[in-house]
């Protein structure tokens, strides 16, 4: 959709971008070798695709898709399903710790690790209980947040609903192989209780859900990965020619407004001459380098979320095509045996708005420390 008008009547106007239009064969796409492979569908038909036989063959073996497809009894896709479901409906970020789980079992039930190994990557890091983050028992109206969301309550009522939904899925003798319960000691009868064997009850606690959850919240990064196919578009020739038609796209994309027909027009001229100088040949670059959108994703990447913040960062971080490496690219100069700092939130707002976003976390997390600290010797004292 365009900001301004139809852009199928600027291309009833446009004769330039109508002869563009006509280089386009059906074939075209195949031809410039801008089809990328057939993807690899899952055996069972879950709807999960791979790129390669090798990363289907890790994924199912290695992977959490193992525990949640490939091992996994209908129980438990059907508590799956509820589990995404709910997740879905309130947070996001509820689907990705309850993959995980599913990473940290296979580990367990198949990699021989034991929980506390397997919890390891994830813990480490800044966090906090996901309940407390932006929460307060005065409810706070946000735009597109949940209801339930907006108080420390109702955050607090919608954690515990999806920890229960979690348990069902992996608590359970079709999942772990065994019960996961044994009798509590001195119990018996009617009266007999049940308790969590030990080695689950560290991964299987409210409290490491939360804070697994305030740890994805507070230092997970943006992925991005540039599409592999602007930098074919770059090298193919017959396209150079569609100058004005890849303009019009480009604008439809970033939801500009669409120029009229006759500075198109005049923008498209010389182009079919693409090869007369190097200024033209970079302009054709820029246009491309970022026409088709780019793979967004996000992650818990130890290296750069242990990484300190900064108003004032003296590197970002980048995720290059075909590399599972992360970039890091210097802003400006840095001497030997300094830290090297990342911005945390949005860079792109003015430094006083970024300073004031994150005074209000830390503040809000020292004053939780402080108090908790106050209270527990004021306590000690009165013994």
């Amino acid at each position: 959709m365009c900001a301004s008008r139809d852009p199928s009547d600027l291309v009833k106007r446009s004769r330039r971008i109508r002869e563009n239009l006509e280089l386009l064969t059906d074939d075209f796409l195949q031809r410039e070798g801008l089809c990328l492979a057939r993807p690899i569908p899952c055996d069972r038909k879950c709807g999960v695709v791979y790129c390669s036989e090798e990363h289907k063959k890790l994924g199912q073996t290695e992977g959490p898709h193992r525990l949640l497809c490939v091992e996994a009894t209908k129980r438990m896709q059907r508590a799956w399903r509820a589990f995404a479901s709910h997740s879905r409906k309130f947070s996001e970020n509820f689907l990705l710790a309850g993959r995980a789980y599913a990473q940290i079992l296979v580990h367990v039930l198949y990699g021989q690790k034991s929980v506390e190994e397997a919890t390891t990557p994830f813990c480490g890091f800044f966090c906090r209980r996901w309940e407390e983050l932006g929460a307060g028992e005065v409810p706070r109206e946000e735009a597109g947040e949940p209801r339930e969301l907006r108080s420390l309550s109702g955050r607090r009522q919608t954690l515990e609903e999806s920890f229960s939904l979690l348990c069902r899925v992996f608590l359970a003798p079709d999942v772990l192989g065994e019960s996961a319960w044994t009798p509590a000691n001195g119990a018996c009868g009617e009266e007999r209780r049940q308790l969590l064997q030990e080695k689950w009850r560290k991964l299987f606690s409210l409290d490491f859900y939360s804070e697994l959850l305030g740890t994805f919240e507070l230092v997970n990064v943006d992925i991005e990965f540039d599409s592999p196919l602007n930098a074919r578009v770059a090298s193919a020739l017959s396209l150079r020619p569609c100058k004005a038609l890849l303009r019009l796209v480009k604008k439809v994309v970033a939801c500009e407004d669409v120029i009229d027909a006759e500075s198109l027009e005049a923008g498209a001229r010389g182009a079919l001459d693409c090869d007369s100088n190097s200024e033209d040949m970079e302009e054709w670059k820029t246009l491309v380098e970022d026409l088709l959108p780019p793979f967004l994703g996000v992650g818990l990447f130890r290296a750069v979320s242990m990484t300190n913040h900064s108003c004032w960062p003296n590197a970002e971080v980048d995720y290059p095509f075909l590399t599972n490496a992360a970039q890091v690219t210097a802003l400006r100069d840095i001497a030997e045996k300094e830290e090297i700092l990342l911005s945390y939130i949005d860079e792109s707002l003015p430094l006083a708005e970024r300073q004031r976003l994150l005074k209000s976390i830390c503040l809000h997390a020292c004053y939780r420390s402080i108090t908790s600290s106050l209270v527990a010797a004021s306590v000690a004292k009165s013994r």
